[in-house]
């Protein structure tokens, strides 16, 4: 019921407009601001950014996912706006692609500075396809988001798991939202975007964190 208060009063969190991602080059809205349900306030935000992120990184220290990953992701559609606002080459001398979703922009009194997304419209939406009653709904759940992100439907004779799953992947890279959505489906084997990008098989035992050693070291 949550979900579809959420969906009939969008006015509430507008989906954000392709100018604000693709034509601002100097404050881009790359975390989709106005589509925030909830958030956190990160005053260490564009440090996790640089340190971990930024092409100026070493290439033996920065988190970047491979060529293949981003390629078997996003298919290397430059309508997406999570592709190419989010991943670019820098002007530094890599050859790859790095992550830029959390990169400060120019403006610093921009409300949307230093926010990290917890809950977003696209995520209700997810939800509401999942438990819809019926394929057609589910489809026209799903394909809303990807026509607010600038990609065509999908048929309702695609797999919906498949196409749910990628969007998850798509949408929310740097939030944290993927591992649970692989907790919760129990996935068995996942494709992490790092060098060598090869598959890692996953069980019950693997989605469960360890207990604190204060709840287990003898006192």
């Amino acid at each position: 019921m949550a979900a579809k208060a959420v969906i009939e009063n969008t006015s509430l969190f507008p989906w954000v407009q392709s100018t604000e991602v693709l034509s601002e080059s100097r404050n881009p809205n790359r975390i989709f601001s106005s589509e925030l349900l909830f958030s956190l306030f990160s005053p260490g935000l564009y440090d996790v950014q640089k340190n971990y992120f930024s092409a100026d990184v070493a290439d033996k220290s920065i988190l970047a996912p491979s060529p293949d990953a981003l390629n078997d992701v996003f298919k290397g559609d430059e309508n997406d706006y999570r592709y190419n606002p989010n991943w670019k080459i820098a002007p530094t001398g890599k050859s790859y692609k790095t992550f830029y979703k959390y990169a400060d922009v120019e403006d610093k009194s921009a409300p949307s500075r230093f926010l990290v997304p917890l809950l977003r419209l696209s995520e209700v939406y997810y939800i509401a396809a999942e438990s819809a009653p019926d394929n057609a709904t589910a489809f026209s759940y799903l394909n809303t988001v990807r026509n607010n992100r600038g990609l065509l439907d999908v048929p309702q004779t695609a797999s919906f798991s498949n196409e749910l799953q990628n969007e998850y992947t798509k949408e929310f890279f740097g939030e944290g939202q993927l591992w649970f959505y692989y907790k919760r489906k129990k996935v068995s084997m996942i494709f992490p975007f790092g060098n060598p990008y090869q598959p890692v098989y996953l069980n019950a035992a693997k989605y469960v964190f360890p207990l604190p050693l204060s709840e287990t070291s003898p006192r």
